[in-house]
């Protein structure tokens, strides 16, 4: 078969270059030669597209055999294996795939990969429209917006595509925002092509202020200025009706001028509301990427947005959000918090652990986001309150060498109190603030003291409060229970309680999850079978997918349903995807349910052990099972995607393996291993339940110690519970 050198589709690429495009479609031109024809068959194609995504690391064979086989794999993977790697070798020519046990891709250092290249011109649009130089930065996002609009890789399917497919998708909005912005700087012609990705930006990401900004302000430099005017009143219907909100105060100034000055020759520029304002950015609420969009909740989503516009006036306000686990809460609480975000808002988000292993953990969280992003800065009016709040927070320190004075417990606690809530309420007056707790059946008396401590603060604030709870875990001596009848008596408070899908929400769900419709009996069964439970249902849909029962992309009928059944419970349903990844990754993955919801990959590591790099291999196809998620802005930490799949895990485990389990965990802990140290509350929590297999002694000494840490912080309740357990040892 006769090979051709394909048309240069990238600028300054040699006549005989090696470029790849994955976009569109699968094309390789190897040292100036075509071999996509070459390519034996849809498996050879679909290994080749793997080793050039991940051409800058090692790839073992274990991850092509899921790869090749990501549903069932054949009784000998490694035979089959070879055989297509052989005819991938024959068809790439010598020396482009290395090794044996690992594989790479050597290309030559000049090599072009669109996608990679997308993410490079994006990076360089970006730098350019920065230093100035609107041409280059057009040039550039032109060229990645031409990438990221093609598909990646049709008809082919894996969770690694959908990975890198999300990766792109994540791109358009930005580029569409750099190449209107680069079009408005240039003027003259361009004004038209800025109005053209303007309206594209609008149109595709209409909760993305910033593109009805960059339309108001192209169709002002036309002289349009009358349509200019019907986009803001477009935006600001929008607002009223989607979130009960307004426009944010930039693009309200934005509007004023173009009362004042409608002419295009005195119509300034703008800068993104969200730039120009130094705006914090989202925090990821419950840590996993959807499997499918978010479908039904409208009413309960209006619930929610009615108290947050009252919210923005500065009546500060509560939500609750209840229901069984898997229900959606958080999910819904993410979502909300985007709209929130989108419009201007600032997002902060903290989550309590069943066994906290920091005093006021979800206040931590959220305020250790906004001060990681600079949102306070040095204001020496609030350096009072950053000196309290580093009792919780050691970085909030302006100067290190300061530190609160000691007072009386009782005074210490009520001037941290006021502390919080006198930075929240600062916070709140640059932008409204959404903030979510979540888990908060398991927060402790400390926290919750806290929060009614802001709810009560008489200063008004454009502060929302939004908590997540399980209450079928709240009998009525649980401190959260007296905390929301109190709370009820004397606050305005909206208690939105989630329960399972309908028949249509349902439906909704099944076809974005299948990308296809299904049978009005087939949803109907699914809906009977998990009593209409979120989380339940596409665990059961993940569960018929890799049992092949179902296919992505093809309707889903009743017979399909009865053929393989509904687990009975989710717990059964996740030990059935356990069951299918690598005895490695599973037992990772155990040691990891010791540790906790949220764990570091180097302490799992120590305790099989392992490698740290086959423990990060391991847990790479633990996300591509969507069993974990990586945790942002953390090196080696990694969460399970849902409490459910952690508990799943743990509670598998016989009670004297677990226990010495929980010791091993512990001393790897105490010995550093991991790369962020251990707190003396996480060490006495592993070690008291070791207590009857050798982790007595430390026990009593790591709860002593983590009693002082939590007096130290004003926790003390917290510290009152370190002692009991002291005791009980």
């Amino acid at each position: 078969m006769s090979t051709r050198p394909f048309a240069d589709r990238s600028a300054g690429a040699s006549e005989c270059g090696t470029r790849i495009e994955l976009c569109g479609s699968l094309r390789a031109d190897l040292r100036g030669c075509e071999v996509t024809p070459l390519l034996p068959g849809r498996q050879g194609r679909l290994l080749f597209a793997f080793l050039v995504v991940n051409r800058h690391r090692p790839v073992s064979r274990h991850e092509l055999h899921n790869v090749l086989w990501p549903i069932d794999l054949p009784d000998a993977p490694e035979s089959g294996l070879s055989t297509v790697l052989a005819r991938v070798r024959r068809a790439v020519g010598e020396g482009v795939i290395e090794g044996r046990a690992e594989l790479g891709l050597r290309l030559e250092p000049d090599a072009q990969v669109d996608v990679e290249r997308a993410a490079s011109d994006a990076r360089e649009a970006e730098r350019a429209l920065a230093d100035g130089d609107p041409h280059a930065a057009m040039a550039a996002a032109e060229v990645a917006l031409e990438t990221v609009s093609r598909p990646l890789l049709p008809g082919m399917e894996g969770a690694w595509i959908d990975d890198v497919q999300a990766q792109l998708t994540e791109l358009e909005p930005n580029l569409l925002e750099i190449l209107a912005r680069a079009a408005l700087a240039l003027g003259g012609e361009c004004v038209t092509k800025a109005e053209r990705f303007a309206a594209a930006l609008v149109e595709r990401h209409p909760f993305r202020e910033a593109g009805y900004a960059l339309l108001i302000e192209s169709q002002a430099q036309r002289g349009n200025v009358a349509e200019a005017t019907r986009t803001y009143h477009r935006l600001r219907v929008f607002l009223r009706d989607e979130l009960g909100t307004a426009p944010s105060a930039s693009v309200s100034a934005l509007h004023e001028r173009l009362l004042h000055r409608g002419d295009a020759e005195t119509f300034g520029g703008l800068t993104s509301p969200a730039a120009a304002d130094g705006r914090v950015p989202l925090p990821p609420i419950g840590g996993a990427r959807p499997a499918a969009p978010f479908v039904g909740r409208h009413e309960h989503l209006d619930r929610l947005r009615a108290p947050w516009c009252e919210a923005t006036t500065g009546q500060h306000r509560l939500a609750l959000v209840v229901g069984e686990p898997g229900v959606g809460k958080t999910r819904l609480a993410a979502h909300f918090a985007s709209e929130v975000h989108e419009t201007g808002g600032t997002v902060l988000y903290g989550r309590c652990d069943e066994e906290p292993l920091v005093s006021y953990q979800p206040f931590v969280e959220a305020m250790r986001h906004y001060l990681r992003h600079g949102a306070w800065g040095e204001d020496d009016e609030i350096h009072g309150e950053l000196l309290e709040l580093s009792r919780l927070i050691p970085e909030a320190e302006m100067e290190p060498s300061e530190s609160p004075p000691p007072r009386d417990p009782e005074t210490g606690r009520y001037l941290l109190f006021e502390a919080v809530a006198t930075l929240l309420c600062r916070a709140a007056r640059v932008h409204p603030l959404l903030l979510v707790l979540d888990d908060l059946h398991w927060a402790d008396r400390a926290t919750l003291l806290l929060l009614r401590h802001l709810l009560r603060h008489p200063e008004p604030m454009q502060v929302m409060v939004l908590g997540l709870f399980r209450d079928v875990e709240l009998g009525f001596e649980h401190p959260l229970a007296g905390l929301v009848a109190d709370l009820r008596r004397e606050f305005p408070l909206e208690r939105v309680a989630l329960e399972g899908f309908d028949e249509g929400e349902s439906d909704a769900l099944v076809t974005a999850y299948l990308a296809a419709p299904a049978t009005e009996a087939f949803v109907r069964g699914l809906r009977t079978q998990t009593e209409g439970n979120p989380f339940f249902m596409q665990e059961a849909l993940r569960s018929l997918i890799e049992s092949e029962a179902v296919e992505k992309g093809e309707a889903a009928s009743e017979q399909a349903l009865q053929s393989v059944g509904v687990p009975e419970s989710v717990a059964d349903v996740i030990l059935r995807r356990l069951g299918h990844v690598s005895e490695l990754a599973g037992e990772l993955l155990t040691v990891a349910a010791v540790i906790g919801r949220e764990f570091d990959a180097g302490v799992a590591a120590a305790v099989l052990p392992t490698s740290v790099d086959s423990a990060l291999e391991a847990m790479e196809e633990a996300m591509a099972s969507g069993l974990v998620v990586e945790v942002t802005d953390s090196v080696d930490r990694f969460a399970f995607c849902h409490a459910l799949v952690r508990a799943a895990a743990y509670d598998r485990l016989s009670k004297s393996r677990r226990l010495r389990l929980h010791l091993r965990v512990a001393e790897a802990l105490e010995a550093g291993t991991g790369v962020e140290r251990a707190g003396a509350a996480e060490l006495a929590h592993h070690f008291f339940l070791a207590r009857q297999v050798g982790g007595a002694e430390k026990a009593v000494r790591y709860a002593l110690r983590a009693a002082e840490e939590a007096s130290q912080a004003l926790a003390h309740e917290e510290a009152a519970a370190h002692y009991r357990r002291a005791l009980e040892v």
